[in-house]
């Protein structure tokens, strides 16, 4: 997803790519590892808890996509 919406971007703004942009590629790819490792994490953690799976699937997704 991340990909798709960084192409779609250079493509609605007319930005070529280049190194700017490869550099941009490169933080959104790390960005979005990040976040999937820290899901998987919490997911991982309130299973050990004993939580229900379907449970621990939407409170993971409480907790990741509250507001900062």
């Amino acid at each position: 997803m991340a990909v798709l919406g960084g192409i779609l971007g250079l493509l609605v703004f007319g930005i070529p790519f280049s190194v700017s942009a490869a550099i941009g590629f490169i933080a959104l790819f790390g960005i979005s590892v990040m976040d999937g490792i820290i899901i998987l994490s919490q997911y991982n953690q309130l299973i050990d808890q004993g939580m229900d799976r379907a449970a621990a699937i939407l409170r993971t997704g409480e907790l990741q996509l509250r507001p900062w």
